[in-house]
């Protein structure tokens, strides 16, 4: 249920390294808290209409073991839906890396149309990429990550991460300070930034 990352002939404690993302993981999310119970409301409003159908109140006739079957599996829905955002996530970071070291976007995804929108949107602007997926680690931390490339500014190099959420959220600060602050034990570098660049699932 997490990544885990290893230095290849690092030491025992550089071997099995948790993620940036699994630490910040700890940190609360009262927006998330809401989402779930929406989620998992719904997932009862859909049973209890498809129950319903063109029946009147009086029609229908409801027992414990469907009551229960339905409350499980409204219970299980926040995270399905968040596992099917995170596969939707990981195909859309591998057809932006598959640009960035092949210049071709994969074909017959049709639902990634949305973020290649926008990714080529970026792109117009003229980018000086260095450096596609990127993998950093902190033995002084004993942590580990990766992000989706390097680009070289004017001011220097900058980390981008790219992300399909709905939304910017406080804790991509604290991911993005963990990179940069592996990126330098790492490569030697300060970088001069670190941005997330949100290709979201709705053409805008």
């Amino acid at each position: 249920g997490r990544h885990l990352y290893s230095i290849v002939g690092g030491l025992p404690d550089e071997q099995d390294m948790p993620s940036v993302t699994h630490i910040i993981g700890v940190i609360n999310k009262p927006a998330l808290v809401g989402w779930a119970a929406r989620e998992a409301l719904d997932g009862v409003r859909r049973e209890l209409y498809t129950l319903l159908g063109d029946k009147t109140s009086t029609d229908v006739r409801l027992d414990i073991s469907w009551i229960d079957s339905v409350l499980e599996a409204a219970a299980k829905r926040p995270e399905k839906v968040k596992m099917d955002a995170g596969g939707f996530g990981t195909r859309a970071h591998a057809a932006a890396d598959s640009f960035l070291k092949n210049g071709r976007w994969p074909e017959d995804v049709p639902d990634l149309d949305p973020v290649k929108a926008s990714f080529f949107k970026w792109w117009s602007g003229g980018r000086k990429i260095i450096h596609g997926d990127a993998y950093v680690a902190s033995k002084e931390y004993r942590y580990a990550g990766a992000f989706d490339c390097v680009e070289a500014r004017p001011d220097g190099l900058w980390i981008l991460d790219f992300k399909t959420s709905n939304g910017l959220w406080p804790e991509m600060r604290v991911q993005l300070g963990g990179y940069s602050l592996a990126f330098r034990e790492t490569f030697g570098i300060k970088p001069a930034g670190a941005t997330v660049l949100r290709f979201g699932k709705k053409v805008a």
